[in-house]
């Protein structure tokens, strides 16, 4: 006589469950990001997300200085990648400054809904935006 076929399902299920591992904790960092305004008043949400062994940023939108979605050349566009763990909720990977045509080494801080991002230049000029968590 076969066993009750729940029992077996019950049992199967826990043991794939501790097979596993208990699930990753979701990293800080990734989700919506938005961005304070720029030279022009405009601002962006940066979507962040695992790309590989890291994490990447790309601009999903933009809006105007009055807060209406707008089309630029960076929607789309990958600003931050590369970006790997240095302790705590601190990252270093590179980011592509669109005003400055250029890439640089950059350090992201996640506190709380505020996410800090740090790029320097080659001669040690650096500039740092605080971005704020969309989800």
């Amino acid at each position: 006589r076969l066993a009750d076929p729940m029992k077996h399902l019950t049992v199967l299920t826990a043991l794939l469950l501790l097979a596993l591992g208990a699930p990753a904790s979701a990293d800080p960092v990734l989700g919506t990001w938005a961005s304070p305004p720029d030279h022009k008043g405009q601002t962006g949400h940066m979507q962040l997300s695992r790309c590989g062994g890291a994490i990447c940023g790309t601009l999903v939108r933009a809006f105007t200085k009055a807060g209406a979605p707008t089309v630029t050349p960076n929607v789309g566009k990958l600003l931050l990648w590369d970006m790997v763990p240095n302790g705590g909720n601190a990252y270093r990977g590179r980011v592509y400054v669109p005003l400055m045509k250029g890439e640089f080494p950059a350090e992201v801080l996640v506190s709380g809904n505020r996410l800090t991002v740090r790029g320097c230049n080659r001669v040690g000029l650096c500039r740092a935006q605080t971005w704020t968590r969309v989800n």
